[in-house]
């Protein structure tokens, strides 16, 4: 099977892992046409009572901004891909922002059973399989889909980017970011933004919020912070009062055309992707600068404290090791590139920062045995 092909067998499996009805599926998708406007479908995979309050609340305001959104729905066809289960459902539909994302585009509700997400191993999978059937739906369908979480806040215009991307011929659009502990930042997002249907938050307001939120395991993989993360697929510098670098071999896929991946997607997206595409440098667009379209996640504090080791632990053999064995040439391509997060300060700090950042860029690729 080539990797722009449906799979029935995947999608097939795919519907009865998660307890879909195959019918109802069926009368939902809609055939791809000749002459129509650009199609998009934006999914949104999203279980448990508290991750559905803050998709309602926090990151689906955030999407209605109107360059988000309702800047796309007026220039394509855009599906909202919702999959979501059983006991879930009367929360998202009984909700004013969901009453107004309805208004401005298709949108579909693919429910699944609540034993599916008991039967999981980790959350991890139960997205992986709903990102696998969006893509099967999207080749069906001759889409780009664009993946969104609902512990996510976007900037406004970051939409509006991804389409004018695929617009000038692009096959991908990629970004970075770090989390934020969302027990304090949640709150205070609110706070300093607003609440309401809709939240508009420009780049550069949003970064600074979000500087100073940052969650631990930021620190843990700083390469002039602690250094506590026993593993990473990337690094992140400090630019004191200012912003981050980060560097990384996983970037975000915020949008893939469905045609130029492959069909299942084994662990999670960022690598998932990669490992067979038709994806180049060439027709894969880079967010390099946070000035063009910022996002952040809100965890758990506690998140991944349970693995830190004592400081330091994280060395350039370590990550090389690690990005020799699960990496495409693809990927060793974006390693080359940094996001520059920041609130719109520029000062010296960031030219010393670049130069320490260049030079374990190579070290990395030296210990990987690439020149």
């Amino acid at each position: 099977m080539c990797i722009n092909e449906f799979s029935n067998e995947v999608y097939s499996s795919v519907l009865g892992k998660l307890g879909l009805n195959p019918a109802c599926v069926e009368q939902r998708i809609r055939k791809s046409g000749c002459g129509e406007k650009e199609r998009f479908n934006i999914t949104m995979p999203v279980w448990g009572r508290e991750y559905v309050i803050m998709f309602l609340d926090t990151a689906l305001p955030c999407i209605l901004a109107d360059n988000n959104l309702p800047y796309i729905a007026k220039n394509a066809d855009v599906n909202f891909d919702i999959y979501v289960p059983e006991s879930d459902v009367s929360t998202l539909k009984n909700s004013r922002s969901f009453e107004l994302l309805s208004s401005l585009c298709s949108v579909r509700i693919f429910v699944f059973s609540d034993s599916a997400v008991d039967d999981m191993i980790n959350n991890y999978t139960l997205m992986a399989l709903c990102h696998t059937l969006e893509l099967q739906i999207s080749k069906r369908e001759g889409a780009t889909v664009v993946f969104l979480c609902p512990d996510i806040v976007i900037s406004n215009g970051g939409l509006k980017l991804i389409y004018e991307k695929f617009l000038e011929g692009y096959k991908a659009v990629l970004g970075n970011s770090v989390r934020l502990v969302k027990e304090t930042g949640l709150g205070e997002f609110h706070n300093e933004f607003g609440s309401g249907e809709v939240i508009k938050v420009d780049s550069a307001a949003l970064v600074r919020f979000g500087l100073n939120h940052l969650h631990p395991q930021v620190d843990a993989v700083s390469w002039d912070g602690s250094r506590k993360s026993p593993m990473s697929c990337g690094l992140v510098w400090n630019v004191p009062g200012e912003g981050l670098i980060l560097k990384s071999f996983q970037w975000h896929p915020f949008a893939v055309r469905a045609d130029a991946v492959q069909a299942k997607v084994d662990t999670v997206i960022d690598s998932s992707l990669f490992s067979d595409s038709f994806l180049s440098m060439e027709n894969t667009y880079l967010i390099t600068d946070s000035s063009e379209f910022s996002y952040f996640e809100f965890s758990p504090g506690e998140m991944g404290s349970g693995g830190l080791g004592r400081e330091n632990s994280l060395t350039l053999n370590i990550i090389a090791e690690w990005a020799k064995s699960n990496t495409s040439m693809l990927q060793h391509d974006i390693f080359k590139s940094n996001l520059l997060l920041h609130c719109g300060m520029h000062s010296h700090l960031w030219d010393a920062k670049l130069e320490d950042v260049a030079v374990v860029e190579r070290e990395i690729f030296m210990l990987m045995g690439l020149n």
